[in-house]
């Protein structure tokens, strides 16, 4: 018998999901055994995802989410235009940001930090944090939250946001404008 942190890799079995619009492959997930979890693994060409402006230099890519199916994860690809930023804010969850391409400044807290490629940041739920791109180019960002559902709230209006909803902008809405 297999010791429970080995994986077996005959636990993958091939299957179409189109729950969620056209998706190319998708398999159930690998498992230990004895485990009945059933996930998927669902392949996303950057190409085809949806873009979403957040502000006139900033669009957000989401690569998985509860719309794909996830419990306990959102992901995804954030591209911004040299000297954009992104409010400082919190979140109800976990945090990581990995920059793919660029150079990003960002502010945990008190600290300052600058990011090159493949630099990553962990951050806690609950800290205040923003960051700007300082390259001359465009900046790549794969940002990954330890939740599938996301809020962010602006420090500057205290107003809290669904991440990836049409009040996730920046800079952020006017509180007064929330719709009833």
């Amino acid at each position: 018998m297999k010791k429970k942190t080995e994986f077996d890799a005959s636990f993958f079995t091939g299957q179409v999901d189109t729950r969620q619009g056209p998706v190319k492959e998708s398999f159930a997930s690998a498992r230990f055994p004895g485990e009945s979890m059933e996930t998927q693994i669902h392949h996303l060409p950057f190409n085809e995802l949806p873009a979403i402006k957040r502000s006139d230099g900033i669009v957000n890519y989401v690569i998985a989410g509860p719309r794909q199916g996830t419990r306990n994860v959102k992901a995804g690809i954030t591209r911004m235009k040299a000297g954009t930023s992104v409010p400082r804010h919190s979140h109800n969850a976990e945090e990581v940001v990995t920059v793919l391409e660029g150079r990003l400044r960002l502010t945990l807290g008190d600290r300052v930090v600058e990011c090159g490629q493949y630099d990553s940041t962990y951050i806690s739920a609950g800290v205040q944090h923003e960051f700007s791109n300082i390259g001359d180019g465009e900046a790549l960002v794969m940002v990954i939250y330890g939740a599938s559902h996301v809020t962010r709230t602006f420090s500057s209006t205290g107003e809290t946001v669904d991440v990836g909803s049409e009040r996730d902008t920046f800079p952020p809405p006017d509180p007064k404008t929330k719709p009833a």
